[in-house]
């Protein structure tokens, strides 16, 4: 199948789930599919799938798993997709209306990347996070190396990925694995210095640390975050795994 497909892994995200398909529907460049994978939910996910996919004006596709997790899920819904071009949503993410056209655009105006010689696997673009903008950064794969800039959610193309895009081990930094495993297999991405999305967030930001939270060194001081060492302990393994020298801090 041409086209686009959207994969969104949900766990106990009805209300907002409402609000993603909402915009899915109206983007200016329809998908030709949406995969719906609903990790083990408890709130009524399914059966409200169920009683709204017929009136989704596009293919839509709905599978039950237990709960696994999210990349579980995101590499339940990419085997069972057809698209040439894979947009993986998480149920928070609400797109701007144009935001498929946009992207399928700027993926589609150049294949290489220039003094870097990496093919065009994906286009990646600035988002919100409830009121706080992330502008994210040009592509360069050095960059890429020392930290993690890109969102899950961008438009990649099938071909650069792999059977399974996400680590099921990693409980944190998935993207940053995801785009580095592209990077090996000899793709980068162009960005697009333009909000696309809003990733939700119910009534504050507390959950957010910002990023010179994570360049002060705590433990020098004797000073413990649990946030904190759960995102290093998360970095290292990544760097581990790709075998990138845990020298550099981000």
């Amino acid at each position: 199948m041409s086209g686009i497909s959207v994969i969104i892994p949900t766990f106990n995200m009805r209300q907002a789930l409402e609000r993603c398909l909402g915009r899915i529907v109206e983007q200016t460049l329809q998908p030709s599919e949406i995969v719906i994978v609903d990790d083990g939910s408890t709130d009524g996910t399914a059966v409200w799938v169920g009683e709204h996919k017929s009136s989704v004006p596009i293919e839509t596709i709905f599978i039950s798993q237990n709960h696994t997790g999210a990349s579980a899920a995101r590499n339940n819904g990419f085997s069972h997709s057809m698209g040439e071009l894979i947009i993986f949503l998480d149920a928070d993410v609400v797109l701007k209306k144009h935001a498929l056209e946009r992207l399928q655009r700027t993926l589609y105006q150049q294949s290489t990347i220039n003094n870097q010689h990496l093919q065009v696997g994906y286009a990646y673009s600035s988002f919100r996070w409830g009121w706080k903008k992330f502008s994210s950064y040009p592509f360069d794969a050095n960059r890429l190396q020392k930290m993690p800039y890109i969102h899950t959610t961008s438009l990649i193309k099938r071909e650069a990925l792999p059977e399974k895009p996400f680590d099921e081990q990693l409980k944190r930094l998935q993207d940053w694995d995801l785009y580095l495993t592209l990077l090996e297999r000899g793709y980068g991405g162009v960005y697009i210095p333009e909000v696309l999305f809003t990733v939700e967030v119910k009534g504050s930001m507390s959950a957010w640390l910002p990023s010179i939270m994570y360049q002060i060194p705590f433990s020098r001081f004797g000073v413990k975050i649990s946030t904190l060492e759960k995102y290093r302990a998360a970095e290292h393994a990544i760097k581990d795994k790709h075998r990138i020298s845990n020298k550099t801090n981000l």
